[in-house]
Formats: structure tokens, C-alpha cells, sequence
């Protein structure tokens, strides 16, 4: 037996072990990479007609949170319910084609014929949603040109209404300046004004021969009086008819603090219209509803409010919360564009109104007033 004490260290063979783990290491790393290209996250894998297993991420069997045990437990009743609502989808499609040529001249035959459609005399979709409205002085036995200095000499230089440098206004809940709306007003924006539109009679042609004269002697009555609910509320008006909903919020939010509480309706009517065309139809609904607890002028509030709920976003979600009924006609006397859904879906109930005859007056969906709004509770 061979001492293993005299084999010297060269008679053995050498091995690079340094290059070796290097050279595995490299092998698994690529390897790794190789194989982790084409993987993806998947819980479900199908048996292709060639035999091959590969993932089915569009699968309804695909969990997102496949560890989540209920949510496994319920995967046959959530595909069961697919597949049924994919078959009724199917049938509405099929019934939708059959019936789309059926009754091509409804909407014109109800336009003619139907007597809200004849009064009003344009479909609901072609009336002017934003229309400016507001409660004059002069209706309040009040008369501007007893605030306004209008006999003085002008200046070279006119000022503009700047409400608020005249007064600094406290935070105060009761000025609505939680709304969103009021707190955004720097970013506010609304679009460019109808030369029609009612806003541009809000302040008498005897304040001044142009507006800027009129907007300088509306600032000279608030450096004076710097608590005028009335020089506030004209410099409301002001901006609103230069179409700067900032500043007109500005002053609004003044005049509503200032003003005693049985004015207060004009300027709540005053903000409501601001915050309706800068898209925060949502606030301009809540200061409408304040204002008709105060107002003695029904008739501007109401279709003040009646404008705001007909562009307002939550009207769209009512839409499938009605069933045609007999009350129909009482409920939406005011939007025969209902009427006309509703007599669709009555004909027609698997269509859902979404015929070729009826797609010019579902859209009028969005200009749907809530049920439970005052405008319209005959």
C-alpha cells in the first residue's frame, strides 16, 4: 500500500477551481435570464391542441390575488355569471339589429306632436344649459345709482372692482367657502359669453357710458364702503359680464357675507351661476337649494337650479334608476327627452333605447332632473 505521505502535490492532477465556479456561475446566470423572459404571473394555464401547456391571462379564471381563498372559493359562480351576462349581451345585440329600422321617425313625429316639445319650440339638447340668470337690485325696491358716483369726473386712469383688496374676508363657512369651487377659484375658468345672454343687463347703461366706467365707480363706492353688499354684488356683476369668474367669486363670496338674509338670495343666485359655468355644477347646486330657502323671486331660482341639474354628472347615473310607468308624463313633464326613452323601452324593452331612432335623444340622458328636485314637482 502506497504511502500517501510521499505522493508529492505534482504528481496530481490540476483543476482551475476558481475558473470553474466562475464559469457556473456565469451558465446560471444566464440560464436564468433565458427562462425568466418569457415567464409571466398567471394562475391559469391551458393544454393547447398540439399539447402544449401555456398561460391564459385574459382567462376569467386568471386570479389577481390568488391567495385570497374566497375569491378562489367564488371563481365558478363569478364565470357562471360571465357567461350569462356574455348570452344576454349577444341577445340584446341580435334584437338591437332586428329592430333598429322599425320606427325611424319617432323622435321628429314626438318633437311635432308632443305639446312641452311644441311650447318649447327646440329639443332640450339645443337650449343653452349655461344661461346667465340673476335677481336684480331693482326687483329689491333697491336702486345702484344711489351706490354709484357716476356724476364725478373719470380719471385717465380707470380702476377696476378689486374686492378683495377692499376687505379682507375671515374664513367663514356661511360665505360657502368650504365648496370646492370657492377654494379653487384661482384655477377657475368658464366659457366665452353668448352676446345674447342675460348677464349683460344686469348693470344699467345710467352707471356709466362704457363698463369700464362702470367697474370704476363701482371700486370708488367700495373704497368708501368697503361693507356694501349692493357695490359687491354689482361687482359680481362686473366680472361676470367680463367673464373672470375669480374675482366675480371674489366679490360674490362679500356680498353674501355682508348681505342681510333676506337679500342674500341674490347672491347666492350670483355664485350659483359662477360656479354652474366654471363646471362646478355640483356646488352651484347646493348654493341654488340655499338660495330657494330665501328667495321671494321662485322663478330664477328655479330655473336657475333646473340648468345646474340638467349638465350635472349625478343626473347621468340616475338614468337606470327610472322604470316606465303611468306617472311618466307627470314626473318629466318638463323633459319630453325622457318621455321619448321611456316609450322606446316600453316597445321596445330588451333594446334598452339604444335603437338607430332613438340614439339622437338618449344622449339627452345627462339633462335629466332628479325626481326629488323642486324645479319640477308638479
Amino acid at each position: 500500500m502506497a504511502d500517501l505521505r510521499k505522493i508529492s502535490s505534482g504528481s496530481l492532477p490540476y483543476v482551475n477551481v476558481s475558473r470553474k465556479v466562475s464559469f457556473q456561475g456565469k451558465v446560471f446566470i444566464l440560464l436564468c435570464i433565458i427562462l425568466a423572459e418569457p415567464g409571466g404571473a398567471t394562475t391559469h394555464w391551458v393544454v393547447t391542441e398540439d399539447g402544449k401547456i401555456q398561460q391564459q391571462v385574459d382567462s376569467p379564471l386568471n386570479l389577481k390575488h390568488p391567495h385570497d381563498l374566497v375569491i378562489f372559493m367564488r371563481q365558478e359562480t363569478r364565470v357562471n355569471y360571465l357567461k350569462k351576462l356574455e348570452k344576454q349581451l349577444v341577445a340584446q345585440k341580435i334584437h338591437i339589429e332586428e329592430n333598429e329600422d322599425r320606427d325611424t321617425g319617432l323622435e321628429q313625429r314626438h318633437y311635432k306632436e308632443d305639446a312641452d316639445c311644441v311650447t318649447a319650440k327646440v329639443p332640450l339638447g339645443d337650449l343653452d344649459l349655461y344661461d346667465g340668470t340673476y335677481i336684480s337690485l331693482q326687483s329689491k325696491d333697491i336702486s345702484p345709482e344711489d351706490y354709484v358716483d357716476f356724476r364725478s369726473p373719470l380719471p385717465p386712469d380707470l380702476e377696476k372692482p378689486d374686492c378683495a383688496r377692499v376687505f379682507e374676508l375671515p374664513y367663514s363657512i356661511h360665505s360657502f367657502q368650504h365648496l370646492r369651487g370657492v377654494q379653487e377659484q384661482v384655477n377657475l375658468t368658464s366659457p366665452l359669453l353668448s352676446k345674447e345672454d342675460p348677464i349683460f343687463g344686469s348693470l344699467s347703461h345710467k352707471l356709466g357710458r362704457s363698463m369700464d366706467e362702470v367697474g370704476h365707480g363701482i371700486q370708488q363706492g367700495l373704497l368708501r364702503n368697503s361693507s356694501s353688499w349692493v357695490l359687491y354684488n354689482l361687482a359680481s356683476f362686473y366680472w361676470r359680464i367680463k367673464n373672470e369668474p375669480r374675482r366675480a367669486v371674489d366679490c360674490v363670496v362679500r356680498a353674501l357675507h355682508f348681505s342681510p338674509r333676506q337679500h342674500k338670495d341674490l347672491a347666492l343666485v350670483n355664485m350659483a351661476n359662477i360656479l354652474h359655468r366654471a363646471h362646478f355644477s355640483a356646488d352651484a347646486a347646493i348654493v341654488a337649494h340655499a338660495a330657494l330657502d330665501l328667495t321671494s323671486d321662485l322663478l330664477t331660482s328655479h330655473y336657475t337650479l333646473g340648468n345646474i341639474y340638467a349638465v350635472s354628472y349625478s343626473t347621468i347615473s340616475r338614468c337606470t334608476e327610472y322604470n316606465p310607468g303611468d306617472n311618466t308624463l307627470k314626473r318629466f313633464h318638463l323633459f319630453p327627452s325622457w318621455f321619448l326613452m321611456e316609450y322606446t323601452q316600453d316597445r321596445q324593452p330588451q333594446t334598452s333605447s339604444c335603437t338607430t331612432s332613438s340614439s339622437g335623444f338618449i344622449n339627452n340622458c345627462s339633462s335629466i332632473i332628479p325626481i326629488e328636485a323642486p324645479f319640477y314637482i308638479m
